[in-house]
Formats: structure tokens, sequence, C-alpha cells
């Protein structure tokens, strides 16, 4: 009787409550999402379920141009000038830190790679072994996710790379040059249209292109067109014959 008793006892008693709480959000709403869950206790007793907009996106592209300006001097007298390189050396080492930092705190699932990447592409410095570097020049670049606000991103970078060559008496110039994310509207008509005469659904990609200008024009903007990012920047770019044909007969249907 008392197990009886017991077992009874356990179906009546209430259960406790345990909210699931959904938030919709936009691919604008990744750094509010990042925000609020930052301050979330992570004790709250509640679960999230998350809903995305998964829209066509490409990432922006942030160029900047770093020149470190020193001075030249026979290399037998490192006093006699101001080595630009070494400055340089805690610039790189500032902007690793920086691509580290990025990837840790941004993601977007749209994206194959899910985070902002920052690549540095080029440097120049110096003119002989047996000079001291007087100039030094480095190009890189950041791709941001859609969401993120290039000016801030801008002035973090000059925040914490500009006073770096304070202490050797190196001057450091950096110019911006960007293009911002882009992301297509979720009701797009053009995108949908597009979508149905291809037999194709629409994707995120990693490049930049003109079509956030356009769009603030009060353009509906898709990207779209034959070849692939795979053959980009190569010196064999190319582009595949057979998907000429596919792509002007999407145009004419198009029009």
């Amino acid at each position: 009787p008392n197990q009886v008793a017991l077992e009874a006892d356990e179906i009546t008693r209430p259960q406790e409550s345990f909210p699931i709480v959904g938030i919709g959000a936009s691919a604008g709403g990744l750094e509010a999402l990042e925000l609020f869950f930052a301050n979330m206790p992570a004790d709250s007793g509640m679960a999230f379920v998350i809903i995305q907009h998964l829209d066509p996106t490409h990432k922006g592209i942030m160029v900047e141009k770093l020149v470190i300006q020193g001075q030249s001097g026979h290399s037998s007298n490192p006093a006699l000038g101001r080595n630009a390189m070494h400055s340089m050396q805690k610039v790189l080492t500032e902007l690793l830190a920086i691509q580290q930092e990025l990837k840790e705190r941004y993601r977007s699932p749209l994206f194959k790679v899910d985070y902002p990447t920052l690549n540095l592409g080029c440097i120049h410095g110096g003119d002989s072994a047996n000079r001291i570097c007087g100039h030094c020049e480095l190009g890189f670049e950041i791709r941001p996710l859609p969401g993120m606000v290039i000016g801030d991103l801008q002035a973090m970078l000059r925040r914490r790379l500009l006073p770096l060559g304070d202490e050797l008496g190196t001057p450091i110039v950096l110019d911006h040059h960007a293009v911002p994310p882009f992301a297509s509207h979720p009701n797009s008509e053009l995108a949908a249209l597009c979508s149905q005469l291809s037999g194709q659904s629409a994707e995120s990609v990693a490049f930049a292109t003109e079509a956030p200008y356009l769009q603030q024009l009060g353009m509906d903007v898709v990207v779209m067109g034959p070849g692939s990012i795979d053959q980009a920047h190569q010196p064999d770019e190319y582009l595949e014959l057979s998907q000429i044909p596919t792509g002007v007969a999407m145009i004419k249907a198009l029009i």
C-alpha cells in the first residue's frame, strides 16, 4: 500500500516549470544577441532557442594601408636612425591578437567561414641590409560579418595600432578603404524569382561586391552569375565556357 501511495503522490505532484524562450533576429541582430547572452546568468533556469533569418548575404571588406615612418642611417650604429621595421613587429603582433579576438567574439551560421577574417596581405620596408629601415608599409584586410559596424572597427584599429610607434619615434599612419557587408531583404521578390528560375537556393558568400551601394539607392539586389570565387585572384583565373550559356539564358528569363 505504501508503494502505491508513493507512486500516486509522484503522479499528482506539480512539476517545476522550465521556460523555453524563443528569440528571433535578422542578420543585423548578431551583436545584440551576443550582448544579451553576455549579461544573462548561466543559471537563469531558462532555455533559449534562436531563430535567425538565413538571408542571401555577403561579408564586407576593409582594406587597410598602414605606413610607419622612421629614419634611415648606417646599420653600424643603431643610434643614427629610427628603425620602422622594429615598430612594424609590434604592429604585426597586435594584429594577430586582434585576429584571434574577432574569431572568438563574432560568429554567424550563414557562412562556411563563420567568423570575420583578418589577413596580413603584403609588407614592404627598407632598401638595403646595411641600412636602418626608414620606411615600412603593411597592407591588410578585415572581412566583417553583417551587423558589424565598420566605423567601430576602424576606430578600434586606430586606438590600438597608432600608439605603437610612439616609443621609437616612428609615426604610424593608417588609411581606410571599405565595402560594407550586404544582406538582401528577407522578402526580396528578385531573390525569390532568381531562385525559382535557376533552381538554386540563395546562400551567403565571403567576398564583397557593389551590392550594398546599389541597395542604398533603394534597389532590390542579388549577386549572381557564372564563375567561382575559387578561381579568383589566381595567375590562371578563368571562367568555365560551359557556364556562359546558362548565365545568358538566366538574364534573358529575368528580362
